[in-house]
């Protein structure tokens, strides 16, 4: 009998093998896929804690969309090295499932920390200021020595990570635009 596929996987299913990953656990779901804590095994006994985001199945063709725009969230990830972004490793296909490896960051989104708490002012200004300075890095991006003219846009609090040792992180940039390549963006 073969495992669950990370569509249907529960908690007590956990852990299972996925490709070079092994799923430990269930951090979120989307409408569009999961997000799960995973452990990259390698040779020579290498491993590494990640974030793996696996696109759901559904019919081909709406596969191939969510596939390419992963593709794309993958390509601008690798892009961007900033301690306030969330650092993107690896984007590859599974069992016909696309999927993006991420730096696994142990904390709260900002939305689910403002649901247990209040913060203070000086917090939230230092979130801001940490948030401003990863989004900084995107807006600056250069792809061969031109502006790319990054636009994140799905910045919200569920988007933004706050480790156990205060550092914030922006992540999901699966809806950005790259103005460089002729996308642009509009209200609405």
């Amino acid at each position: 009998m073969s495992p669950p596929s990370p569509e249907t996987l529960r908690e007590d299913d956990l852990p299972v093998a996925f490709g070079r990953f092994t799923l430990t656990g269930l951090l979120g779901k989307g409408g569009m896929g999961r997000v799960f804590r995973a452990v990259l095994v390698g040779p020579s006994g290498f491993r590494k804690d990640v974030a793996l985001k696996v696109i759901s199945g559904g019919d081909r063709e709406a596969i191939a969309e969510v596939r390419a725009g992963l593709g794309k969230e993958a390509r601008i990830g690798a892009l961007l090295s900033h301690p306030n972004i969330v650092d993107v490793y690896d984007f590859g296909d599974e069992e016909g499932l696309p999927w993006i490896s991420m730096e696994l960051v142990h904390g709260l989104d900002l939305q689910a920390m403002m649901a247990v708490t209040r913060l203070a002012p000086r917090h939230v200004v230092q979130l801001g200021v940490a948030i401003a300075a990863g989004l900084e890095h995107a807006h600056s991006l250069q792809i061969d020595d031109e502006p790319a003219g990054l636009v994140h846009r799905d910045l919200k609090p569920s988007n933004v990570l706050i480790s156990r040792d205060g550092i914030v992180k922006v992540m999901d940039f699966g809806i950005a635009k790259l103005t460089s390549e002729g996308q642009h963006t509009a209200t609405g």
